[in-house]
């Protein structure tokens, strides 16, 4: 038992370096990639360009501090969970410049492990992520509330919707293996219950997460 509590452990680490470190970096790679190309033409965009670099490199080293701190155990607190999602919704935003709202209604008595924190982190990313990249969504709104024992996060986009239409709660998603997969991976982890509706003009991802 001790094994596999290690190899899921290993798992999540990976993809979690998978999803935030080496998106991050190849986003950053990109983006001097622009410097070099900007920087004899028009050097005054290619000092902006570096300004905003060295902005998204800062936030992505208190990211990399906060997956480091959740390893070692510990709890967070809802304003710690609210600084997290603040934090990596602007980045996302800015990586993928897709416009973001962010709405959090987290009670004061609201608590969680921090390798909990973590999974919250990865799975509204992943979901805003998906609907950048597959969905071609231009606006996604993400609402995260949670109160003592759940944690309730929609993730609703304007894109071109899933290859099915209609609702599917989490048993008919599960039984017809449907959506996404990894988000989906991500919330079963968690022992949550995942609630997808998708059409033509967007779709909508509903997550139950018990909290103990």
């Amino acid at each position: 038992m001790r094994d596999a509590a290690v190899i899921d452990e290993r798992t999540r680490v990976a993809r979690d370096v998978h999803d935030d470190v080496l998106q991050s970096m190849t986003a950053l790679s990109l983006g001097l990639e622009t410097v070099a190309r900007l920087i004899e033409r028009t050097p005054e965009r290619a000092r902006d360009w570096l300004a905003e670099l060295q902005t998204r490199l800062s936030d992505d080293q208190r990211a990399l501090r906060t997956a480091i701190q959740a390893l070692k155990g510990g709890n967070s607190a809802p304003s710690q969970l609210a600084w997290q999602l603040s934090t990596l919704t602007e980045s996302v935003e800015q990586e993928w410049a897709l416009p973001v709202k962010l709405d959090l209604r987290l009670e004061e008595d609201l608590t969680m492990p921090n390798s909990i924190a973590r999974e919250i982190r990865a799975i509204v990313r992943e979901g805003i992520v998906n609907a950048a990249r597959h969905a071609r969504a231009s606006a996604v709104h993400v609402a995260v509330s949670g109160k003592p024992g759940e944690l309730l996060i929609t993730v609703d986009d304007d894109g071109r919707g899933f290859p099915f239409t209609g609702r599917y709660d989490d048993s008919e998603r599960r039984r017809l293996r449907i959506g996404p997969v990894v988000l989906a991976e991500r919330v079963e982890t968690l022992g949550g219950s995942l609630v997808i509706e998708s059409s033509s003009t967007g779709a909508r991802l509903e997550m139950r997460i018990p909290l103990g």
